[in-house]
This record gives structure tokens, sequence and C-alpha cells, in this order.
């Protein structure tokens, strides 16, 4: 299920590597799938606007569920995880 896909690799830094955050995860037994994704929509517009993202992609398979995002650089996806823990 790709959440967000405005990978636009001409603004990239062609000497610096994107970075990938993963997160893999479970649910409750009683969450739904619909919720869950529901959810991550929800969020996905505000990291659009956050300084060097470039795409957000989430997946499941019989081991759980992975919520991958892509950042231009290092610094940007740190600045943006400690940004959304004082939201």
């Amino acid at each position: 299920i790709s959440l967000a896909n405005s990978a636009d690799t001409t603004s990239l830094d062609c000497g610096k590597q994107p970075v990938i955050e993963l997160v893999s995860f479970n649910t409750t037994v009683n969450t739904q799938d619909n919720s869950l994704i529901k959810a991550a929509n929800a969020i996905t517009p505000e990291l659009q606007k956050t300084k060097g993202f470039i795409s957000r992609h989430l997946g499941k398979n019989q081991q759980g569920w992975i919520d991958i995002v892509i950042w231009q650089t290092q610094s940007d996806a740190q600045k943006a995880a400690s940004d959304m823990m004082q939201s």
C-alpha cells in the first residue's frame, strides 16, 4: 500500500544518499487494517510538508506491518522525528 509517492529525485543532492526510516510493528488483535491505513493516511499530509520528505510506504505481511519513510538526509529524518514527538 503506497500512502504517498512524492519522490521527486530531481531535487536530491547526487552526492548524498537518501535515508530510509523503517519501522516494523504489530497491531492489537482487534485492530482493523482499514482503520490503521486511515490513521496513517491522516498523518501523511503533515509528513509531506516536512523538510526532506521524499515518500512514505506502508505494507503488511504475515509477520506484521512495515512503515517506510524516505528522507533526503539523516538530519531531516531526525528533525522530523523530534518535531513529531513534541506534537
